[in-house]
Formats: structure tokens, sequence, C-alpha cells
């Protein structure tokens, strides 16, 4: 065999080398990965939760890809893909949503999922078509949004669902944003004056979630913004009485101890501080009502808390706030409330001013409750607090460096002068 035949052959033997082991990388490529699909979805899960969409979207697709499409996790995998694109590519989102719904194997719930993921990607910034708009214009790219989405909820007879009652309050929001204030204000008056809610009995507790207690968020939010929204406009007398005289209209609203709470903050928050005083008494008096006919020792301590969490935050009535919080010590050890009651406690002591007493209370929580959330915020505040004092060491000394430094002054001018005096004794001033 001469070298021209030997290369030939070896050259063809190479080749053949080389195709059998891009067949095997293929080949193990292929059944390395033996994961179920079930077991890629919950991977795929993992990624949403941590935010970490561009994975999520690969494994996604890697399960769409090999899944046949009107299988259960194919859709549960297009979901999770549109979900992920929410943040970087609403208008995909939007085209994956549309076709899902479009998908009668969707039950109700997640119908409604869907409407709500629908609304995400209508009003996403980044689905809005001008480029760098102001808020005014963001306001009315977010309306023309919000329409659609209403359309979508109207062909589908999803409109008047208890899930969507916050759709006029979110329109009024929008509204506002759009520069429209008083359009907003009389959806906000609307909303609020609307309440077709049976009122509460005294201390009557509302189950969260519940369709009557969604009801109530909306109409205090609608009160409460609306006066906040008048408020921050420089528009207080106009804020002051839509509170007023919503007290003086709805009065078994089930939400008027809150209404005149936030009523006692615009108050104060004008300086007129007797007002404030009036309201806040009023709403401690709603706090006690509530307190004594409540059920169940959780519900009372709650309430009592919110009652101290007032006359601290809006009344800086301090030694009354910490008195309430050491009843519910006293009287309520084993509530599952009490680390918050502590916090609170820690933090009223701190708004006395009483920053010593403060960092060994949140020492002590540190210790008491390492390794929970309530440890890492107690540890939050005393390194704060911390920095506070050596702060104010750190100003306290340059003070004393200053009054130091001025005393030895004098002195130099007081001893130069006398240095520098005529035969009378008088000093030369300088």
């Amino acid at each position: 065999m001469n070298w021209t035949q030997r290369n030939k052959s070896g050259g063809l033997w190479m080749n053949q080398i080389g195709l059998l082991v891009l067949l095997c990388a293929v080949l193990c490529a292929a059944g390395c990965d033996r994961r179920t699909p079930e077991e890629k979805l919950r991977e795929a899960q993992g990624y949403l939760q941590q935010h970490d969409f561009q994975n999520c979207i690969i494994i996604c697709e890697n399960i769409l890809e090999t899944t046949a499409p009107n299988d259960p996790l194919a859709k549960e995998a297009n979901l999770m893909r549109a979900q992920c694109l929410l943040y970087s590519n609403p208008e995909q989102a939007l085209e994956i949503i549309k076709k899902l719904m479009e998908d009668e194997g969707y039950a109700p719930p997640r119908t409604l999922q869907l409407l709500d993921m629908m609304m995400r990607a209508y009003m996403s910034p980044s689905s809005m078509t001008t480029e760098q708009p102001d808020l005014h214009e963001q306001g009315r790219q977010a309306l023309n949004a919000l329409d659609q989405f209403e359309e979508e909820l109207k062909t589908r007879g999803l409109l008047e669902h208890p899930q969507y009652m916050t759709l006029p309050f979110l329109r009024a929001q929008v509204l506002h944003q759009a520069g429209d204030t008083d359009a907003a204000i009389e959806i906000f008056r609307t909303v609020a004056y609307d309440d077709n809610t049976t009122p509460l009995g005294p201390g009557q507790f509302v189950e969260p979630q519940s369709e009557h207690e969604m009801k109530m968020q909306v109409v205090l939010n609608a009160v409460m913004i609306a006066s906040r929204v008048l408020f921050d406009e420089g528009r207080t007398t106009e804020s002051l009485q839509y509170m007023e005289d919503y007290l003086a209209q709805k009065q078994d609203s089930p939400v008027r101890r809150d209404v005149t709470l936030q009523l006692a903050s615009l108050y104060r928050g004008t300086g007129n501080v007797e007002k404030s005083d009036e309201h806040l008494d009023r709403a401690l008096e709603l706090y006690d009502r509530d307190i004594d006919a409540a059920l169940g020792a959780d519900y009372k301590v709650y309430l009592m808390t919110l009652k101290a969490n007032a006359m601290r935050a809006v009344g800086m009535r301090f030694e009354d706030a910490l008195a309430v919080y050491e009843g519910i010590l006293k009287d309520y050890p084993s509530s599952n409330r009490i680390p918050a009651v502590k916090m609170a406690m820690a933090e009223t002591i701190y708004g006395k001013g009483d920053l010593e007493n403060a960092l060994s209370m949140y020492q002590a929580l540190v210790a008491e409750y390492e390794g929970t959330q309530v440890g890492e915020a107690a540890s939050r505040w005393v390194m704060g607090i911390q920095n506070e004092m050596a702060s104010m060491q750190q100003g306290a000394n340059a003070d004393e460096l200053t009054t130091a430094s001025a005393t030895m002054n004098l002195d130099a001018q007081t001893t130069g002068g006398e240095a520098l005096g005529d035969d009378t004794g008088t000093t030369t001033g300088r």
C-alpha cells in the first residue's frame, strides 16, 4: 500500500471515528436528561419563584418541544412561560394568554388567573407605545389598556365577577395618573357611597379574602386615597370635607373607625392638633367598642395592638400606647401576636427618643427570636440605632472640640493682648 492509499484509508477511518463520536454525543445528550416532564416543570417553577425567568423559559420550551400540545403539562408549561414573559415581552405573553383562553379545558379559576395575567400584560409599562412618556401620557395609555381589558371581561361575562370589583377603583387611580383628578375623585366617591355591604356588628370579624372583606377594602381605599390625592394636591379643605361628609352620611359604614383615624392623621398634618385629637379620641372609642365585643383572644389582641399603634403614630401618645402593649403581654402571654407587640413596644420606646432602652429591647428580641423574621428585623433596628448613637457621639465630640478650640483661641487672644499692652496696662485691640 503506497502513502496515498494509506492517507486515504486513514482519513476515511478518522472520518468514521468522528461520525461515531458525534453520534454518541447526540445519543448521550438525548439520553442523559432522563427527567420526566413533571420534574422539569417543578424545576421551572423553582426558577420562576427565584425570578430566574430565562432558565424558566428554556425549560418550559423544552417541555413544549417534547410534549403533545393537548397534554395538560404542555398547557402548564405555556402558562409558566407567559408568566415569565410578562416581565420582558408582555406582547408575546399576551398572545400566549389569549391562545390559552381559547382552550375550553380551563376551569373558571384558571380563567380568572389568565385574566389577571392579561391585565398585567395590558398595563405593563413596557407594552406602552410611546418612548419615554411623561406620567400623564403613561396614564392615558394605561386607561386605554384598561378599556381593552374590560372588553375582554365583557366578552366572557365576567365584568361583574367579585374578583374584579376593584376595577372602578383602578380606573380612578389611572385617571388621576392621566391628570384628570376630578374624574378620579368622582369615581372614588361613587365606589365609597355605593357600598352595599352589610354593616358589621361591634367586634364582628370578617374572614380574610372573603367577598365582604374585599368589598370593605375597596370602600376604605376609595375614601382614603381620594382624600390623600386631594390633600397632596394642596386641596386640603376639600380633602378634609370629603372625609367629614362620608362619616356624616355613612354612620353604619364598616370602615368608619379607619376613616376616622385617617381624618385625625390628616388634621394633624395641617397642624390642627385639637381637631386631630378629637377624631383620634373617636377612633379610640370605636376600638374600645370592638375590643369589648371581640370574639376570641387573638382577634382582641389584634385590635388592641391597632389601637396602641394609633395612639403612637397619630397622637404621639407614647406612654398610653406602652400601657396597652404591656396589658397585652400581661393578659395574653400565649398569643401568637406577642412578637409583633414586642416589636411595636420597642419602636414606641424609640419614638420617645429613649435610644438606650430601645436598643436593649431590640437586642433582647434578636436573642429571643434568632433565625426568624422578627429576629432579623430587630437586628436591623439594632444596627440602625447603634449607628445613630455613634453619629450622635461623634457630633457631641465635635461640639466639645469646637468649644475647647474657641476657649483656647480666646485665652490666646487675651494673653497676647496683655503681652502687647502699653505701660499704663491697657491692651492693644487687633
